[in-house]
C-alpha cells in the first residue's frame, strides 16, 4: 500500500513539475509578444509625429479665426439693435401722428355729414374716432350726441310709416322697413349708451307679429265660438288644423326679415319665435277646452261600458289627427330654431294639453279594444281560413284585426306616449280575450279538455294562426318609422316585445292542445299494434333472425291510417308534431318491452332493424323528418351496444356525449349506469366483466 502511495505521489509530482514549465514557458512567450507589440505601436508613433505636427498648427489657426468671427458677430449685433430702436421710434412717431391726423379728419367729416344731414357717413366717422382715439373722447361728445339725436328723430318718424306699411302687408318689401333696419344699425354702432333705439326697434318687429297672429287666428276662433258643432262634426279638427297653419305660416311668410334680424342678435328671432309660439298656445288651450267639452271625452274615458263604436271610432280618428298635427307643428317650431340659430322653443301649453290628450285618448282607446274584442267573441264562428282554408275560429282574426287597427292608429300620431300605451293595452288585451277567453279549458272550443274531434282541430288551427299573427304585427310595430328619436323606437320595441311573450303562451297551449288531441283520438288506435312488443323473442338464431314478424309494418300502417284521418284538418306543422308524438308514443313502449327480455347478437340486431323499420316509415310521414327520427336515437343506442361482439367493444358503441337530450320531445341518451344495465341483457356476456367496465 505505502508502494502504491509513493508512487502516486512521485507521479504527482512529475506532473506539477511540467505545469510549472508549462507555466514559465507561457509567460515568456507572452512577455515577448508585448515586447514585440510595443516596438509597433511606438514606430507608428514616431512616424506619426509630423501629421501631428500639421494638426495642431491648423487648430491654432481655427481658433484664430473663431475669435474674429466672434468679434465680428458682436458688432453687427449692435448695429442692428440700433437700428431696431430707431425704427419703432420712427413707426410711433408715425402712428401717432396717423391718428392725430385720423381723429382730425374724423371730427371734421362727422361735423361735415351732420351738417349734410348723412347719418351713415356720421356714424362710420364716429366709429372710425373710436378706434383711432385713445386720448380724451370728449372731443367728440358733442357730435355724438347730436348723431343720436337726429337718429333717434329719424325712427320716431319712421315708426307710423312702417306700422302703415305693415298692414298693407308690404312691410317687409318696402324702403320704409329697410331704412328702419339701417337706422337701428347705425345705432349699434354707437356703443352700449345707444342701444335704446335698437331694443325699441327688436320690441317693435314682435308687436308686428304678434298682431299678424291675432289677426289670422282670432277669425278661427269666432267661427267656434258662433257654431256650436254637432257631435259628428269635423269642426275643431280643422279648428285647430287652421290653428296650426296660421302659426305656421306667420313664421314662414316672416322669415326673410327674421333672417335679416339676425344681425341685431339672435334675441331678434327667438322673442319672434316665443311670440307666436305664445299666440297658438293661447288659441290651442281655448279650441282644447271647447272639443273636451263637446266631446265629453272624460266621461267617455270614465265609462268604457255601452259603447258606441262607429262614434267612438270617429272620435278616436279626430284625436289621433289632432295629436299628428301638433307634433308635425312642433317639430316645424324646432326645425325654425335649428334653422334661425334660436334656442329651442319649449313645449309649453300645447305640449302639456297633449299630454292630456294622449291620456284620454290611451283610456278611448282601450274601451274601444275592450268592446270590439267582447263583440268579436259573442259573433264567434268557424270559418276556413287561409291558403289551405282549415277551420278556425272567427275570434283569433278579428281580435288580432282590432289590435293591428289601434296601434296604426296610435303610430299615427308620432307620439311615443300613445304608441307605447296602445301597445301595452293592445297586448293586454289580446291576453284576456284569446288566453282567458276562447282558448280557456271549457271552452267550447276545448283546451286541455277537449272530447270532440272537430273542435280539437279548430283549436289547434285557432292556436296556430294566433302565432302566426303575433310575429306579424309584432313585425308590423317594430319596423314603423312613425317615431323620429332613437329612445322612443327603443321603448316601442320593448312595448312590442310583449307580443312574443303572448305567442309563447299561444304556443305552449297548441303543444297541450296537440297532445290531447292525439291521446283521445290516435294513440287508442295504436295501443293493440304496440302490445305486440311484448310477444316479440330476441333470443333467436339466424334462421329465425332471417324470418320478419312484421311488427314494424304493422305498427306504420296502423299509425299511417289514424293520422290520415287528421291531415286535411291540420297544417302541415301540426300533422308533424302529431307523427312526432306517435313516434315518442312508439319508441317509449318498445323500450319499455325490451329492457325486460334476454338477448343474443342476432337478436340485437333484429331489434335494430326493426326500430330503423319503424323510424324509416314515421319519417316518411312527415315534412320534416329530423324530428321524428329523433325520438329513436335512445332506441338506436340501446340496439348498439345490445349488438357488440365482447363487452370491452361498449365504449365504441356508447359515447357520453350523446346522453345530452338533444331537444324537442325526444328522450335524453342513456347514461353510463343504464348503459351497462342495457348490457346485462345479452345472455352470453358476463356479468363481472361488465361491472367492471369503465364508461
Amino acid at each position: 500500500m505505502s508502494t502504491e502511495i509513493h508512487a502516486a505521489l512521485a507521479s504527482l509530482a512529475a506532473e506539477e513539475a511540467q505545469v510549472q514549465h508549462s507555466k514559465a514557458e507561457s509567460i515568456r512567450q507572452a512577455r515577448k509578444q508585448a515586447e514585440r507589440d510595443l516596438e509597433r505601436a511606438a514606430e507608428s508613433l514616431r512616424r506619426a509625429l509630423p501629421e501631428l505636427d500639421v494638426v495642431s498648427r491648423t487648430c491654432a489657426d481655427l481658433r484664430g479665426a473663431i475669435r474674429k468671427t466672434m468679434d465680428r458677430a458682436d458688432l453687427v449685433s449692435d448695429r442692428v439693435r440700433e437700428l431696431d430702436l430707431a425704427r419703432s421710434r420712427a413707426l410711433a412717431a408715425l402712428d401717432r401722428s396717423t391718428r392725430h391726423s385720423e381723429v382730425r379728419q374724423s371730427l371734421v367729416g362727422a361735423e361735415r355729414a351732420l351738417q349734410e344731414r348723412d347719418l351713415q357717413l356720421a356714424a362710420e366717422y364716429v366709429r372710425r374716432f373710436d378706434e383711432a382715439n385713445s386720448g380724451d373722447a370728449s372731443l367728440m361728445a358733442p357730435l355724438r350726441a347730436e348723431l343720436e339725436r337726429l337718429v333717434g328723430e329719424r325712427l320716431d318718424g319712421m315708426w307710423d310709416g312702417l306700422r302703415e306699411a305693415a298692414a298693407q302687408d308690404d312691410w317687409l318689401e318696402c324702403a320704409v322697413a329697410r331704412n328702419a333696419l339701417e337706422h337701428a344699425s347705425v345705432m349699434s354702432k354707437l356703443g352700449p349708451a345707444s342701444t335704446l333705439a335698437l331694443g325699441r326697434y327688436a320690441s317693435f318687429v314682435v308687436s308686428l307679429f304678434k298682431e299678424r297672429c291675432e289677426y289670422e287666428l282670432l277669425p278661427v276662433r269666432a267661427v267656434v265660438d258662433d257654431r256650436p258643432p254637432a257631435a259628428d262634426s269635423p269642426l275643431f279638427l280643422n279648428g285647430i288644423k287652421c290653428v296650426l297653419n296660421a302659426a305656421a305660416a306667420v313664421v314662414d311668410k316672416h322669415s326673410p326679415h327674421s333672417r335679416a334680424a339676425q344681425g341685431l342678435g339672435t334675441g331678434v328671432a327667438h322673442r319672434v319665435l316665443a311670440a307666436v309660439h305664445g299666440e297658438c298656445d293661447a288659441q290651442m288651450q281655448a279650441l282644447f277646452d271647447q272639443y273636451m267639452s263637446a266631446r265629453r271625452l272624460h266621461e267617455r274615458a270614465g265609462a268604457p261600458t255601452d259603447v258606441d263604436l262607429s262614434a267612438l271610432n270617429a272620435c278616436l280618428i279626430e284625436v289621433c289627427l289632432m295629436m299628428q298635427r301638433v307634433e308635425s307643428y312642433e317639430r316645424f317650431i324646432r326645425a325654425r330654431c335649428e334653422q334661425w340659430g334660436a334656442p329651442p322653443q319649449a313645449g309649453g301649453e300645447i305640449r302639456r294639453l297633449m299630454q292630456e290628450l294622449a291620456g284620454v285618448y290611451t283610456l278611448l282607446e282601450k274601451g274601444w279594444i275592450a268592446e270590439s274584442m267582447a263583440r268579436a267573441q259573442r259573433a264567434e264562428e268557424v270559418r276556413p281560413a287561409g291558403e289551405l282554408q282549415l277551420l278556425t275560429s272567427s275570434v283569433v282574426e278579428d281580435d288580432f284585426y282590432v289590435a293591428r287597427a289601434a296601434v296604426k292608429r296610435a303610430l299615427a300620431t308620432g307620439l311615443c306616449d300613445a304608441a307605447s300605451g296602445c301597445v301595452n293595452i293592445a297586448v293586454g288585451a289580446l291576453e284576456d280575450a284569446l288566453l282567458a277567453g276562447a282558448f280557456r279549458p271549457g271552452h267550447h272550443q276545448g283546451g286541455a279538455q277537449l272530447q270532440a274531434k272537430p273542435s280539437a282541430h279548430v283549436q289547434v288551427n285557432s292556436l296556430e294562426q294566433a302565432c302566426e299573427f303575433c310575429v306579424q304585427m309584432h313585425r308590423f310595430v317594430t319596423g314603423s318609422d312613425a317615431l323620429e328619436r332613437a329612445e322612443d323606437k327603443a321603448k316601442l320595441r320593448s312595448c312590442a316585445d310583449g307580443l312574443m311573450d303572448v305567442r309563447s303562451k299561444f304556443e305552449a297551449l297548441r303543444e297541450d292542445a296537440l297532445a290531447a288531441l292525439f291521446n283521445v283520438h290516435v294513440r287508442p288506435g295504436m295501443k293493440q299494434s304496440l302490445a305486440d312488443v311484448e310477444g316479440l323473442n330476441f333470443l333467436v338464431d339466424e334462421q329465425a333472425f332471417e324470418r320478419d314478424d312484421g311488427f314494424a309494418s304493422r305498427f306504420v300502417a296502423t299509425a299511417g291510417t289514424l293520422l290520415d284521418r287528421h291531415r286535411g284538418l291540420l297544417s302541415p306543422r301540426a300533422t308533424d308534431t302529431l307523427i312526432e308524438l306517435a313516434a315518442q308514443a312508439a319508441a317509449e313502449e318498445v323500450e319499455r318491452g325490451v329492457v325486460v327480455k334476454r338477448f343474443t347478437q342476432l337478436g340485437a340486431l333484429k331489434l335494430e332493424r326493426d326500430v330503423r323499420a319503424l323510424s324509416a316509415g314515421l319519417s316518411g310521414m312527415a315534412s320534416n323528418p329530423l324530428p321524428v327520427r329523433a325520438m329513436f336515437a335512445r332506441l338506436l343506442q340501446i340496439t348498439a351496444l345490445l349488438s357488440v361482439g365482447a363487452v370491452e367493444e361498449a365504449h365504441d358503441a356508447w359515447d357520453a356525449r350523446e346522453t345530452q337530450r338533444p331537444g324537442g320531445r325526444a328522450r335524453e341518451g342513456l347514461s353510463a349506469k343504464e348503459a351497462k344495465r342495457v348490457l346485462g341483457l345479452r345472455q352470453d356476456f358476463d356479468v363481472k366483466a361488465i361491472q367492471h367496465l369503465k364508461l
